[in-house]
């Protein structure tokens, strides 16, 4: 006669083979009905990059229906983000390459982007593909993208820039060929490393915007180059017509 102990270890391989046969026997997933998208990688980590860098990457998505899934549109969030020809038809059961380059020239900080991607797929028409990056910069300037005036506020205006790499930078103006209605002086807080730029609207400024880059050399091979931005807009005055009424 089996013993209690034994009839527990027969039990329990009884058990252990029932599930194996039922885990084996298991049908496969069917797919969905229709085009269906399902990303494979719906957010990409590009980690720690110096501002000015491009970096390729591609997004992956899925087709897990049983009909064509079609890419009918691809819309990216941000200038900075440049998209490249994609697979615009996923098969049942294929995957389709969404590529994608990220510029980083003039960014800065803590970046997250998007991706806006419509297709055929009739429960999620439009999803959203995402990537993240740090980025660092080699020069801070404060303001960080231009300086602007309005008729009237002329008073000169001061821009920051700090080199934030261990090596010394210089600050070299790169000529111009066309005359500068903006005048500007260099200040060396700390000499290699800290500069104060006091620009002054000089002038003549016509009717309506003005806009001029101010460009300078630096010496640092992560930036060589740092470029300013000046606006300035300028109202027209109060015309009458006709000027003198005579009764």
């Amino acid at each position: 006669m089996l013993t209690l102990a034994r009839k527990n270890v027969c039990l329990r391989g009884l058990l252990c083979a029932l599930l194996a046969t039922t885990s084996l026997a298991a049908p496969a997933l069917l797919p969905q009905e229709g085009p269906r998208i399902s990303p494979v990688n719906p957010e990409v980590q590009f980690g720690t990059v110096w501002a000015g860098e491009r970096l390729g990457e591609v997004f992956v998505v899925r087709n897990v229906g049983d009909e064509p899934l079609q890419i009918s549109n691809i819309k990216p969030g941000c200038g900075c983000t440049i998209m490249s020809s994609y697979d615009k038809v996923i098969q049942p059961g294929e995957e389709g390459r969404i590529p994608f380059t990220f510029d980083s020239k003039g960014l800065g900080g803590s970046l997250r982007k998007t991706v806006t991607v419509s297709s055929n797929d009739p429960v999620q028409p439009i999803i959203q593909l995402r990537f993240q990056a740090e980025v660092l910069q080699a020069i801070k300037m404060n303001p960080a993208k231009f300086v602007k005036w309005r008729d009237g506020t002329n008073e000169v205006q001061t821009v920051s820039i700090v080199n934030q790499m261990e090596e010394a930078m210089r600050l070299e103006p790169i000529p111009s060929d066309m005359p500068s209605p903006f005048s500007y002086t260099i200040r060396e807080i700390r000499p290699g490393f800290e500069y104060a730029l006091d620009i002054d609207p000089t002038g003549p400024f016509p009717l309506g915007n003005t806009s001029v880059d101010l460009a300078f050399l630096t010496g640092l091979e992560r930036q060589p180059q740092v470029d300013i931005r000046c606006r300035l807009f300028r109202e027209k005055g109060i015309e009458v017509f006709p000027a003198e009424i005579v009764l």
